[in-house]
Formats: C-alpha cells, structure tokens, sequence
C-alpha cells in the first residue's frame, strides 16, 4: 500500500474533496467544536482543517489502493475500507513520519462516524 505525498491540487483529491463537502466539512466543525475529543486526541485548536485534510488523503489511499468508489463515508463499507488502510504496516510509518498525526486523525474519524463511542 503505498501512501503518497498528496498535493491539495491533485486531481483525485480535489474530487474527493468535492463529492463529500459537507461531510468534510461537519468533520472540520466536529474537530473544531469537540472539547472533550481535543482533549483525549491532543489536539491544538488550529489542528481541525488539517484533520480534515488528512481524512480526505485517506479517503483517496483507501479509492486507489481497493479499487473502489466510496459512496457514502458514514457507511459500513467506507468504515471497513478506512479500517483496513490503516491497519496495513505502511500506515504506522506513514504515521510516524507525519507525527502521529493521521493516526490521531482516524480516532477523531471513528468518534464522529460513531465507531470509537462507547455505551455504558
């Protein structure tokens, strides 16, 4: 799995980036807002468009590397798509390299797709 350098202006970004637009942006607002989730994930309050452009990388690594279309980004299928990118050795290097940053992002991802909440 290879995780490229991305520029904002790549065409498959800028695509992705423009097919979930409100997704991407209720993330951006979920990041910005989310207190108690910039506590538990360390992240600066100037941190909330960079995870959002980290997310749209991973949506555009996930595209490539499976071949296939995400429809919707909330959904099951997208979830497992994620899940494994990031579970593939390249990830934790990719991670490294980036500060830990694209790892702290997936956790933010979970949370507001529902998958890191816990109910007691």
């Amino acid at each position: 799995m290879a995780f490229r350098y991305m520029k904002l202006s790549d065409e498959h970004y800028r695509h992705v980036l423009i097919r979930f637009g409100d997704f991407f942006e209720d993330f951006r607002c979920f990041v910005e807002t989310s207190k108690e989730l910039t506590e538990e994930l360390e992240i600066t309050l100037d941190k909330d468009d960079s995870y959002t452009r980290y997310l749209v990388r991973l949506f555009v690594i996930a595209e490539e590397t499976t071949g296939k279309k995400i429809e919707d980004p909330r959904s099951d299928d997208t979830i497992e798509m994620i899940k494994e990118v990031v579970n593939d050795k390249n990830f934790n290097r990719y991670n490294s390299a980036e500060s830990g940053v694209p790892g702290r992002m997936y956790e933010a991802y979970q949370t507001f797709v529902g998958e890191g909440l816990t109910i007691d």
